[in-house]
């Protein structure tokens, strides 16, 4: 019997890795003046919004986009039921 390549292995995403992939497929969209991604942390119910920019960023966009992208999420979060236990926290790094 041969093993499995680690790729075709069987797994199971929780629910706070299932919905980050998730917010991921469709967060690209939003911007192409700043990097986003939706990080699962390991406490099982927060998911982190970390963002990246160049310093030429106007602050308002940022502030916009930083807006506009938690409150997708949380929305998401809703549509799902799982509002009452998801936590969105924010990180900013310029590069």
């Amino acid at each position: 019997m041969s093993e499995k390549a680690p790729g075709l292995e069987e797994y199971s995403p929780s629910r706070l890795e299932w919905f980050a992939v998730f917010l991921n497929s469709f967060i690209h969209y939003t911007s192409t003046q700043i990097d986003t991604v939706f990080i699962p942390e390991n406490d099982g119910k927060t998911i982190l919004l970390h963002m990246r920019y160049g310093k030429d960023i106007n602050a308002h966009v940022l502030e916009k986009h930083t807006e506009r992208t938690k409150t997708y999420a949380q929305d998401m979060a809703k549509r799902y039921g799982w509002d009452s236990w998801i936590e969105i926290n924010v990180s900013q790094e310029h590069y």
